[in-house]
């Protein structure tokens, strides 16, 4: 009877572990799928670029480990979007580099479900950059960020 207690808990275990994978596997698909939306999207007119990333849960921030987008010249900003996958909260912070230097701006956590939010460049944008960093990080869960910007190169 021990014996073949162990083999239905054996096949418990390996069920338990074969929806776990499984549920991961999905949840991998639709942050995919979720990251496809996003990019079809986003393109238009003023879309000057658009940058994203996965983060895994209870990522802390990294300094020099966001997504960086460098211009061929100095850009104009107009609006940004950030989105962030799931129904969780992710924190973001931005950065942007001009000749004079680097500004960096930690704007804050962010509700997923309420995607996309609206952050104003004047509000973390120095005159004249010349290419900006997002890093999107502190989410509750597995997710993924994606952020638009809109403006032009001067």
């Amino acid at each position: 009877m021990t014996h073949r207690l162990s083999g239905t808990f054996t096949i418990l275990a390996a069920a338990a572990v074969l929806t776990a994978c499984s549920d991961g596997a999905e949840e991998t698909r639709s942050i995919d799928q979720w990251l496809e939306d996003q990019h079809s999207e986003a393109e238009g007119p003023e879309t000057l670029a658009t940058m994203s990333s996965r983060v895994e849960a209870d990522s802390a921030p990294e300094p020099g480990h966001g997504v960086s987008v460098d211009f061929s010249t100095t850009a104009s900003f107009s609006a940004a979007k950030f989105s962030c996958y799931g129904d969780g909260s992710m924190r973001v912070d931005v950065e942007t580099r001009a000749p004079g230097g680097t500004q960096g701006a930690e704007m804050g956590s962010f509700d997923c479900a309420e995607s996309p939010n609206s952050l104003n460049p004047e509000d973390w944008t120095l005159e004249s950059p010349e290419g900006i960093s997002v890093n999107g990080h502190s989410s509750e869960e597995d997710s993924a960020w994606f952020f638009v910007l809109e403006g032009s190169e001067n």
